[in-house]
């Protein structure tokens, strides 16, 4: 098939985009590149020497042979390997504004996680007029914090090729632990109850642990 240009099946490797380019106007409008398959060498082998003659042996096979073409002639052609080296680079290419997009994204999430966190500790002293349902809200802004954390995390590993499930639930325990036990701790001294201390002291202690095993893997990766 004969294709214009920026209608190709396969992405033109980037030294043949150049010649297109630098070809006058006149030309431009009958520039085709010419796709499809072409079989260079193709033999079928049978041992002679066998009753059962199941192997078949194919030699020298070419898939895809492209070329620039004006007309009846041929400006440029190249071979599979170019065509692979071109759609390994726009692979590259894709993964690195990926990666650009998840990094963004992962500041994001953290800040947002800040945010939200310091908004679920806030909401606590309300609770003396509204118990329930600024206590519902609280907890639910803690959970929201705690998915923006993980979320921010497993970003930022997609940036970095890296996709590992520990850090994220990591990051998402020690900010929920965080933001759990100063939610308690408040609580408990606003309504002075014991339930919600000894909810503070286990979500403290959960925090604690956490960010020991944040240092430790911080340490290792150094």
């Amino acid at each position: 098939t004969l294709n214009e240009p920026n209608s190709t099946v396969h992405p033109l490797p980037t030294i043949y985009k150049v010649l297109i380019e630098a070809c006058p106007e006149w030309m431009s409008g009958s520039l085709r590149v010419l796709e499809g398959e072409l079989f260079r060498d193709e033999r079928i082998e049978w041992d002679l020497f066998t009753e059962t003659r199941t192997d078949e042996k194919v030699i020298e096979r070419v898939r895809r042979d492209p070329a620039v073409v004006f007309g009846p002639y041929i400006l440029a052609g190249w071979g599979e390997l170019a065509i692979a080296a071109e759609e390994s680079r726009q692979r590259d290419e894709q993964n690195g504004a990926a990666k650009k997009v998840s990094a963004r994204k992962s500041r994001q999430n953290n800040w947002l996680s800040f945010v939200v966190a310091g908004l679920a500790i806030a909401v606590i002293p309300f609770t003396v007029r509204a118990t329930a349902v600024t206590t519902s809200l609280a907890i639910l802004l803690g959970l929201v914090a705690m998915v923006l954390a993980g979320n921010s995390t497993h970003l930022a590993l997609s940036a970095r090729g890296n996709l590992s499930a520990s850090p994220v639930l990591l990051r998402s325990t020690l900010v929920g632990a965080t933001v759990f036990s100063a939610q308690a701790a408040i609580f408990s001294l606003l309504h002075w109850s014991l339930p919600a201390l000894g909810i503070a002291v286990i979500a403290a202690t959960v925090a604690g642990i956490a960010y020991r095993v944040k240092a430790v893997n911080t340490d290792q990766e150094k």
